[in-house]
Formats: structure tokens, C-alpha cells, sequence
């Protein structure tokens, strides 16, 4: 600690600077977007306020760039710091000193970061052309190799797919909700299933499914581009969106597998790839484009390579490739698993658990990908057909085989219930962040969403699927013991609030209630398990920000029966406590409405400059009612002060 400190003292001389103003602006970017982001801005801040630095920090989090950099403040300051564990872009700070870094050594040491800037820190598009991406700098891209490997490619990926995915999950999940109905009769063993999302019965909620869908569709292509991107730079971008929407999409592949009539219903299978297949092109297109911007073009081309040659021939090798390649890799890799499956429900009859936990584990393979599509289908073709048959000879319904569809409907949301219970189970085998992306697990988990469970399986395949392929085993298992019947409705808890959701137990409400639940969270729990198990302890580092965060919300609690006792004992001095708290809180939010409203009025004068000196003028005009309105809160504020 000693020896840092000597060397924070003194200001490194820079012998291409005369002047050095001590300030310095910088970005923060974790993964997730929430937790680490904020954490290392803070650390660097309060770090640099304490050495006598001018440090100003964008912070861009899963709500998108905040306290956004000028480019006065850009011009101004000595070096930048970009501690990010994902790819950003620095095209705006073409000509500054650069030193880029990991979010992790932002929050641990602030001081040598600070100070190996002032040293270290490299001219990105200088004089001599250099940029990030090139050998010169690239050797500080997030300070060591682990951090600039595959994983920090995929979590860039993660961390703009993830919204979608939440998003467009829950959107799908209401819908279903509202929409489904199931009508049927047990009395003469007829049954009917109405799905007024696609008939049209209702048309709003049918738009509702259809922005989710399309929101599923734009999902791998957003993740392979985003991993490609942080590979290859823009360049990459195009070629890996183009690409992975082919690779999702199984009329752009050539595969056309349709099971046969099932009961008066041709069910098609669209094995787009998932998830697995958007990492695949993102590492294909991103490793291509990286290859070919490596080459030395003649300079009368040099111009147009990045936003012509690379894409235009990026984007034709890596689409017939998919299209002849993996397209009729992921055909027959289809096909072989649905004869498969209907080899092993013949062999098993007499022992259904089997096909019960086959049909379950597929479900939790690839998320959304060839295999959970392949079971899910099956599953229900298996269960129509066994429908059919039954009502055509006059039996009940009840009598169908609902082994392989009752399995596949609990295990569907094993995943993401599975990862947010094992975060709240073992917080010290996982960082801030990952316990934060942990809580998106729960509403996806809940509305029956399988995809909410992808950040952790990209991030951590080898530990996360065998996790919770057990969990959907188990799942699959408890079914049968059960003998479970579910029909239709929703998969997950919501479950149990829908029509269609029920047993052969429907008379007793009690019965059906805990056979659903116990299907699903048996699953959930078991998975919970295998991971917590399966992962390591987090670092030291981590471990002291949990035992923090754990103090913090024990003195909360002491605090608040600490004041609910004190308003009982003496009512005077908790009335004091309350009002001087109440004061503080105004004074504080009108602190930050007189910086949102003067940042208002800032960007709008900056965005009319841009268009040049004339409308300067009119920029000033239009600014100027957010400009009064911070002054009036700002006087406001002094007068109840005083």
C-alpha cells in the first residue's frame, strides 16, 4: 500500500504535454448493466475528488449512457478511462490519450488506474493511425487477456440481448395469459381446445403476441451481432444481424420437417438454431471480419472497405455456409431426434418416466433452440394423436397420454426459476451483477419463459444446462409419480390462474394446486442445488461488497424497529426524526431535478448548435424554459433552506 501511494503522490511527467490540468473523463460498462457499472464510477470519482482530479464519468448501464460525456469536458481532460467488460465504441475521443481496463480493477484499485493512465495511456487515431483495434493498443483492451477472451465477447452480447428477452418474454407471457382458453366436456369425453390468440377472437391481445414474437425473432440476431461487434468492430455488425436472423429462420435455411397429420392438425418443426446458433455466427462473422481488416488494401479502396468490401463479402460467405452447411446439419439433427423420441415412446410404454425425463431434459439443452423445439412438438404431437384416438373410441379424455406434453408444459419453466432461486441460495457463489440478472430469472420463470435463463447459460454453459437438465429431469419424474394431467393454459405458476390449466383431480382444487406446483419447483429447487454446488466461490473482492451490502440491510432493519419503538416511547422525538428526514429527502430531490432540468436545456442548446450558427440563436430560445424552471427550484430550494 505503501509504494502506491508514493506513486499517486507525484504527477508522472509527460513529456508530450506542457500543460496537465489533473482532469480526467472516463466510461463505466459492466455486463449486466446494473451493479458493477455504477460501483466502479463511483470508485474512480471518489478516488480522483481525493487526489485533486477533475474526474467526470458516463456511465452506461442497462438503461442506456447516463451523465453522458461533452465533448468540452472531452477536449478538456488529460487521458480517458474506459473500464468496461464490454465493447465500446471510442471513435469520440479520436486524438485523446486512452487507457482501457476492467470494471473489476476500477472498483479495487482506483489509484494505480488513475496513475497508469497519466503513464500508460496510448493516442487512439493519432497521427499515425492507430486506434483501439489495433496491435499497438489492443494489449490494454479490459488490462488482461481473460477479460478480452470469449466470455467478454458473449457478455457483450448478453447485455444487449437481455432487455429483449425479458421484455418480449413477458409481453408473450400476458398474452397467453389473457388469450388461451380451453373449453371441454369430461361427461362424454369431447374436448375442444380454442387458442383465441390465433383465431383472431381477440385482436388487441393478438398484437400483444405478435411485438413479442417479433421481439423473439430480432433476439439472436441482436445477440450474434452484438458478440461480432465486439470482435470485428461496426464492420461486423451487418454481416452477423443478416446472418443470424438466417440462422433462426427455417424457410432462409432450406429446412422444411413436417410431422404428418396429427389428429386433423399438420404441426411443422422450425428448428431455428437459438442462442447457441447466434453465438456461432457471432464468432464466425466476427473472426472473419477481424481476419479480413488485417489485410493491407491499396488505398484507393481503403475508403470503402469498412462499409462496403467487408460486409458485402462477409455477409455472402457467412450466409452460404449457414445456408449449406449448418442448415442441413441442423435438418438432420432434427429429424434423427424426433424418430428418436418415437422410437423410445414405443420401447417405454410400459415404463413412461423414461420418455418423461428425455422429453424434459431437451427442454433445458439449448433454450429455445432445435432441441427444446423438437421435444416441445413432440410432446404435444404425442398427446393430440393419444386425444384423437381416445375421444374417436368414445373414452374419456382423461384416458389420453398426457405423459410426454404434462412433463414438457413444468419443465418449461425449470430454468430461470432454478438460477434466480440458486442466486438467493448462494449468494457467495455469485457476483452482484449476476445476482442482480438473477431477479429478471424470477418474472420470466413465472410467466412460463425458458429464454430468461440464456444470459446464464451463454455466460456459463459448462455449469448452467447439466444443472438444469437435472432440474427438468427431476421435473419430468415427479409428473409421472404424480400423475400428473395438465391440459393447455399457460405453462409455470401463472398456471394456476388460468382456465386451461387443470387434472383429472378437477374437483379437488387442493390436489390439483399441489401437483403443479410440486412438478415445477422440485425442479427448480434440484437445479438451484446442482449449481450452487457446481460454482466457485466469488473473489474476495465480492465477498467484501456481499458482506457490505448484508451490514447494510441488517442496520436498515435495526433502524427500523429501532423508530417504531421510539415512536411508541417518545412520539415528540420521532416526530422531530421524521420531519428533519422528510426535509433532507425534499432538499435532495430538488437537488436533482435542478441538474435534470439544466441538463435538459444543455442538450437541447448543444443538438441545435450542431446544425450551425444560425440556429444557435432559436436553441437558446427553446432551452430557455428549462433553464427558468431549474432556477426557480433552485431558489425555491434556498429560500425553504434558509
Amino acid at each position: 500500500m505503501p509504494s502506491k501511494k508514493k506513486n499517486i503522490t507525484a504527477l508522472p511527467k509527460d513529456p508530450k504535454r506542457k500543460n496537465i490540468n489533473k482532469k480526467i473523463v472516463g466510461i463505466t460498462a459492466c455486463a449486466a448493466g446494473i451493479a458493477h457499472t455504477y460501483m466502479a464510477a463511483d470508485s474512480l470519482t471518489q478516488t480522483g475528488k481525493k487526489l485533486g482530479y477533475d474526474v467526470r464519468i458516463e456511465t452506461q448501464g442497462a438503461t442506456g449512457a447516463e451523465t453522458v460525456l461533452t465533448d468540452e469536458e472531452i477536449n478538456n481532460a488529460d487521458v480517458v478511462i474506459v473500464a468496461s467488460d464490454v465493447k465500446i465504441d471510442t471513435a469520440r475521443f479520436k486524438g485523446k490519450r486512452v487507457l482501457t481496463a476492467g470494471v473489476a480493477q476500477a472498483i479495487k484499485d482506483p489509484q494505480g488506474l488513475i496513475n497508469r493512465a497519466y503513464s500508460h495511456a496510448k493516442i487512439i487515431g493519432g497521427e499515425h493511425g492507430s486506434n483501439l483495434n489495433s496491435s499497438k493498443t489492443n494489449s490494454d483492451m479490459f488490462g488482461t487477456k481473460k477479460n478480452n477472451g470469449p466470455l467478454a465477447h458473449i457478455m457483450t452480447g448478453i447485455s444487449w440481448a437481455m432487455p429483449l428477452i425479458v421484455a418480449c418474454g413477458l409481453l408473450l407471457a400476458i398474452a397467453n395469459a389473457i388469450g388461451n382458453e380451453n373449453l371441454y366436456s369430461d361427461s362424454n369425453g369431447t374436448f375442444s381446445l380454442v387458442g383465441v390468440i390465433w383465431s383472431g377472437g381477440k385482436p388487441f391481445v393478438r398484437f400483444i403476441a405478435d411485438i413479442a414474437i417479433a421481439g423473439f425473432k430480432l433476439m439472436v440476431p441482436l445477440f450474434a451481432a452484438y458478440i461480432a461487434y465486439s470482435i470485428g468492430d461496426k464492420p461486423a455488425l451487418v454481416p452477423a444481424l443478416v446472418c443470424g436472423w438466417i440462422i433462426n429462420d427455417n424457410n432462409l435455411l432450406g429446412v422444411n420437417i413436417n410431422t404428418g397429420d396429427t389428429g386433423g392438425i399438420v404441426m411443422p418443426i422450425e428448428p431455428g438454431a437459438g442462442f447457441i446458433g447466434a453465438i456461432i455466427v457471432g464468432f464466425l462473422v466476427g473472426y472473419l471480419v477481424k481476419y479480413i481488416r488485417s489485410w493491407k488494401f491499396p488505398k484507393m479502396i481503403k475508403s470503402i472497405v469498412p462499409f462496403l468490401i467487408i460486409p458485402l463479402c462477409v455477409t455472402f460467405i457467412v450466409a452460404i455456409f449457414i445456408r449449406y452447411c449448418i442448415g442441413a446439419i441442423i435438418a438432420q439433427l432434427v429429424i434423427g431426434m424426433f424418430n428418436g423420441l418415437q422410437s423410445l415412446q414405443e420401447q417405454s410404454l410400459a415404463f413412461p418416466i423414461v420418455i418423461a425425463i428425455v422429453i424434459c431434459m431437451m427442454m433445458s439443452v439449448d433454450m429455445g433452440g432445435p432441441i427444446n423445439k423438437t421435444a416441445n412438438i413432440f410432446a404435444t404431437i404425442t398427446f393430440y394423436q393419444s386425444l384423437s384416438n381416445v375421444t374417436g373410441q368414445g373414452l374419456s379424455m382423461w384416458d389420453a397420454n398426457f405423459v410426454p406434453w404434462s412433463g414438457m408444459i413444468a419443465a418449461i419453466c425449470v430454468p430461470p426459476l432454478g438460477l434466480w432461486l440458486s442466486t438467493i441460495m448462494f449468494k457467495k457463489k455469485f457476483t452482484k451483477d449476476e445476482r442482480a440478472m438473477g431477479k429478471t430469472c424470477l418474472p420470466t420463470g413465472i410467466f412460463g419463459i425458458t429464454e430468461g435463463a440464456i444470459p446464464f447459460a451463454s455466460a456459463d454453459p459448462i455449469r448452467v444446462i447439466p444443472s438444469c437438465m437435472v432440474g427438468c429431469g427431476v421435473t419430468g419424474v415427479v409428473s409421472v409419480l404424480l400423475g400428473a394431467k395438465f391440459i393447455g393454459g399457460v405453462a409455470g405458476p401463472l398456471g394456476l390462474f388460468t382456465y386451461g390449466n387443470t387434472t383429472q383431480f378437477q374437483n379437488n382444487y387442493a390436489w390439483w394446486v399441489f401437483v403443479w406446483l410440486a412438478c415445477f419447483w422440485s425442479g427448480a429447487f434440484v437445479a438451484a442445488i446442482c449449481l450452487g454446488l457446481l460454482r466457485k466461490k466469488i473473489n474476495s473482492e465480492e465477498m467484501a461488497h456481499l458482506n457490505e451490502w448484508r451490514m447494510m440491510k441488517k442496520n436498515k432493519h435495526k433502524n427500523t424497529v429501532t423508530n417504531v419503538k421510539l415512536f411508541f416511547t417518545h412520539p415528540k422525538q420521532a416526530l422531530v426524526k421524521i420531519n428533519t428526514y422528510t426535509k433532507t429527502s425534499n432538499q435532495k430531490h430538488r437537488a436533482n431535478a435542478i441538474e435534470y432540468w439544466s441538463n435538459c436545456g444543455d442538450v437541447i442548446q448543444r443538438w441545435f448548435e450542431l446544425w450551425g450558427t444560425r440556429f444557435a440563436r432559436f436553441g437558446k430560445w427553446v432551452s430557455k424554459p428549462f433553464r427558468l424552471l431549474a432556477h426557480h427550484i433552485f431558489h425555491r430550494n434556498k429560500r425553504n433552506t434558509d
